[in-house]
């Protein structure tokens, strides 16, 4: 694999990103929580000024810019020395690989490192009241992971779920589950880049805060991220 080449498409990937956060990010003016020198103080373009534009190209990209500034986004600190990292290092590729990525693969991945973690408490569910419970937060393929593979592939995240998580036992019930996988995201990206975790969770807000890691979590966690990812 041409590692430069690749990282040079996913640094273009990343700039598409940025100058376009009306496509990628829940809420595209929300200040990110980080880095401190971004400049936070611009705004959106006046209702007025908008509707002006109107709704083609050079509409929306004059809403596209003005929210970047106001969100940060064109004050992140990316740096010669990131780009080196990204062409020369497997887990800041991943780290950005995680950020670039659609809700449509982050969320089955998000669901997958829950899986992992509750293989424990999926293998002791006895009642059906609780498989069902397990089934509805997970979804059945991370429910089956945590059942079948788990233990082989990914044993040391069985200790990150936390014991008093209250499961939905409805579909209308709210599902904290899937915020676990992306908090743990979370966690592994800003290990290798705290910007690259700070745009992740503006992509993500629903993740939960980062869980405190080992090692060997962390590498079962990046294992289970390049399978899913790297196919």
């Amino acid at each position: 694999m041409d590692l430069t080449a690749v990282s040079g498409r996913m640094t273009l990937e990343l700039a598409a990103l940025l100058a376009r956060p009306s496509d990628h990010f829940p809420d595209p003016t929300a200040p990110l929580s980080a880095p401190p020198e971004a400049d936070t103080s611009a705004a959106p373009l006046a209702p007025d000024l908008a509707a002006r534009l109107g709704d083609g190209p050079l509409g929306r990209r004059c809403r596209d810019r003005a929210m970047a500034r106001a969100a940060g986004l064109t004050a992140l600190p990316f740096d010669a020395a990131f780009f080196r990292r990204l062409a020369s290092a497997d887990r800041p590729r991943l780290a950005l690989r995680c950020v670039l990525a659609p809700p449509e693969v982050i969320d089955p991945l998000a669901r997958l490192l829950a899986g992992a973690m509750a293989q424990d408490r999926i293998r002791h569910a006895i009642l059906r009241a609780d498989r069902e419970a397990l089934r509805l937060s997970l979804g059945d393929a991370a429910l089956a992971f945590g059942m079948r593979q788990a233990s082989v592939f990914a044993a040391p995240l069985a200790t990150l779920w936390p014991e008093t998580l209250a499961l939905p036992r409805s579909d209308t019930d709210p599902n904290p589950v899937p915020a676990l996988g992306l908090g743990l995201i979370a966690r592994l990206i800003n290990m290798q880049d705290a910007t690259l975790a700070t745009l992740f969770r503006k992509r993500h807000p629903t993740a939960a805060a980062d869980p405190v890691t080992d090692e060997a979590q962390d590498r079962a966690a990046w294992r289970l991220i390049a399978q899913e990812l790297e196919e």
